[in-house]
């Protein structure tokens, strides 16, 4: 359940440009990419490590109920039917393995099959792929892969060997945001800063950055904090955060360190008074866009612009009459 976060009445909905600390320093780093933490290095495996069979292939089976149960299939969706593109994906669960199968057809045929799958985005327009799976090599192994595919042409490169491969976090049509490991010190720490990456739809690393991504109460797990491009200026990273009892949206130019900005949201209230009621699972759930806050930013700059804002009351986000109405600040 998600946690209850509760903001006082709309009235006191204002955002006010100032840090939420003006004594301290601003936490994102521009890092230079011989900086950057080095991954472990993949390793074979005899099978490889997701919930789904070795093989599978939707098209084997008529329907979704010929698939048998073993195979812990859990449902598929339709992603998109763009022109000739249409793109399927297939779910798979057991307790503490999910992974997908992507199945993409052209003109109605077998374009590309993808499967054994932990992690993936597609860019907005749906021509790039960013790809983290399991992939059976000539010796019979299998290697985990983490890749940038041309969606049409169907080429991939494969990510260099740095940490801020680990966790996908934005995709734009122009390339992807990517983040490392965090390490645990307390269940509501956010624990040393992890490096966020950004690349382009080419696999070229463009821009490398220090943020403090909050962390999940399991030990470096992916954060709950949202964080991508400015859809007006993709040369500038937003990352919705949450610091001193505030949700805050920071804003940091890639290539000039000294240019960046941070927008607060206002402080809400615990339920009864116990501040354990913040946050019921990780620290960054009340914070978490389109959970307890959704942000259009479409129209939003480093400097300037308008940022609209509506925030769920009760933190929860999945009740319509609990949304507040759309608010904007300039």
């Amino acid at each position: 359940m998600k946690t209850a976060f509760v903001f006082s009445s709309l009235l006191a909905l204002l955002f006010s440009s100032a840090p939420s600390n003006a004594a301290e320093q601003w936490p994102i780093k521009v890092l230079k990419i011989d900086e950057l933490k080095k991954a472990e290095l993949a390793q074979d495996q005899d099978k490889p490590n997701t919930s789904q069979p070795e093989a599978f292939d939707p098209a084997h089976f008529k329907s979704l109920k010929d698939i048998p149960q073993d195979a812990n299939f859990q449902h598929a969706k339709k992603l998109t039917q763009t022109g000739a593109l249409a793109i399927t994906e297939y779910y798979f669960d057991t307790d503490d393995e999910p992974s997908f199968l992507l199945d993409i057809k052209k003109s109605s045929k077998r374009h590309g099959l993808y499967t054994h799958i932990d992690q993936y985005m597609f860019s907005p327009n749906y021509e790039t792929l960013l790809l983290d799976n399991t992939v059976k090599q000539a010796n019979g192994k299998w290697r985990s892969l983490r890749r940038v595919i041309d969606v049409n042409s169907k080429a991939s490169t494969q990510l260099p060997d740095v940490d801020c491969t680990r966790f996908q976090g934005f995709a734009a049509n122009s390339g992807f945001v990517t983040y490392g490991s965090g390490t645990k010190k307390a269940d509501d720490s956010f624990g040393p800063p992890r490096e966020v990456c950004v690349w382009g739809k080419d696999a070229k690393l463009k821009s490398a950055l220090s943020v403090p991504l909050q962390n999940t109460l399991a030990n470096s797990e992916a954060s709950a904090n949202a964080v991508g491009l400015l859809p007006s200026d993709e040369t500038v990273l937003f990352q919705l955060a949450y610091d001193n009892k505030r949700c805050i949206l920071r804003l940091q130019s890639l290539s000039q360190e000294e240019n960046h900005r941070s927008v607060e949201l206002p402080q809400g209230h615990f339920i009864g008074d116990d501040p354990a009621m913040l946050a019921s699972g990780d620290i960054g759930e009340p914070c978490e866009d389109k959970v307890a806050v959704e942000l259009d930013l479409s129209k939003l700059t480093l400097s300037s612009g308008t940022l609209r804002y509506r925030i769920s009351k009760s933190g929860r986000g999945d009740l319509k009459p609990d949304w507040t109405s759309w608010a904007e600040y300039h």
